[in-house]
C-alpha cells in the first residue's frame, strides 16, 4: 500500500497522540497562566502595601507637624503674655535759655516679667511744628550712660538725659507762641527673660507758656510733663 494513503497517516500521527500533546501544552499554559496570575496579585499586593505604607508615612508627618506648629504658637503665646514690655512717657523739661536743657523720662515695665539690660539713647531738637517725615530728622541720639533693671508692672519716674545746649531767646519766643517745639526722642532696648533683645522709639513735644508752678517754686524754669503732648509718629514699641 501506498504509505501516503489517509490510513497510514493516521498511524504514524495517532488522535491520542495529539491529544495528549495538546494536553500536556494547555496544561503547561494553564500553569504559566496560574503563575503570572499569582505573581500579579503578588505585585498589587506589594504596591498597595507600599502606597499604605506612604499614606501613613505622610499622615503621621503631618500629625507630627501639626503637634509641633500647636506647641510653637503655644510657646509663642505664652512668652508673649509674660515677656516684658517697656514704654517711655514724658516728664519734666527744665532749663530753658539758662544752662543746657535738660529733662527727665518715665520709662516702665507694663508686663509680668523683668526687662533686663534696659539703656536709653535720647535726643532734644528745637524744630518746626510739623513733625519731620522720618525719625532720623529729628536730631543726633545722645547714649545715657549705664543699664537699669526694670521689674513686673513697674518703673522708674526720673530717668534722666543731659547736657542739650543752651536754648536761644528767639527760639524760647517762638516756642512759647506755638511756631516751634521741643522735640524729645530717642529709643529704649531691652531684653526679657528669654534673653530676646526688643526696642521701643518715643517722640514727644513741649510748646507754649511755661505754667509749672512746681518747677518755678524749684527755682527752675521748665515744662511740666503734664504740657506735654505725644507726637502722633515714632512712638512704637515692638
Amino acid at each position: 500500500m501506498n504509505q501516503n494513503t489517509p490510513a497510514n497517516n493516521k498511524c504514524d500521527n495517532p488522535p491520542t497522540h495529539n491529544k495528549e500533546e495538546s494536553i500536556s501544552k494547555s496544561g503547561t499554559i494553564n500553569i504559566n497562566n496560574k503563575r503570572k496570575h499569582a505573581e500579579d496579585h503578588s505585585d498589587r499586593c506589594k504596591a498597595r502595601s507600599i502606597i499604605l505604607s506612604v499614606i501613613a508615612l505622610i499622615v503621621s508627618i503631618t500629625s507630627a507637624g501639626f503637634a509641633y506648629w500647636q506647641l510653637t504658637i503655644a510657646k509663642d503665646t505664652a512668652q508673649k503674655q509674660l515677656r516684658a514690655y517697656v514704654y517711655a512717657s514724658p516728664n519734666t523739661l527744665y532749663h530753658l535759655g539758662e544752662n543746657p536743657t535738660q529733662g527727665y523720662l518715665t520709662v516702665r515695665n507694663g508686663g509680668h516679667t523683668f526687662a533686663n539690660k534696659v539703656s536709653r539713647e535720647v535726643g532734644i531738637n528745637v524744630l518746626s511744628k510739623d513733625i519731620p517725615n522720618s525719625f532720623e530728622k529729628l536730631g543726633r541720639l545722645k547714649r545715657e550712660p549705664g543699664y537699669m533693671t526694670l521689674g513686673p508692672n513697674t518703673g522708674a519716674d526720673d530717668v534722666i538725659y543731659r547736657e542739650y545746649r543752651v536754648l536761644t531767646d528767639d527760639e524760647i519766643k517762638q516756642i512759647n507762641s506755638g511756631d516751634k517745639r521741643i522735640y524729645v526722642f530717642g529709643k529704649i532696648t531691652y531684653e526679657d527673660i528669654y534673653d530676646i533683645r526688643h526696642e521701643t522709639t518715643f517722640c514727644f513735644m513741649y510748646y507754649g507758656n511755661e505754667t509749672s508752678n512746681v518747677l518755678a517754686s524749684q527755682g527752675r524754669s521748665g515744662y511740666d510733663k503734664t504740657q506735654a503732648e505725644y507726637c502722633d509718629k515714632y512712638n512704637f514699641a515692638d
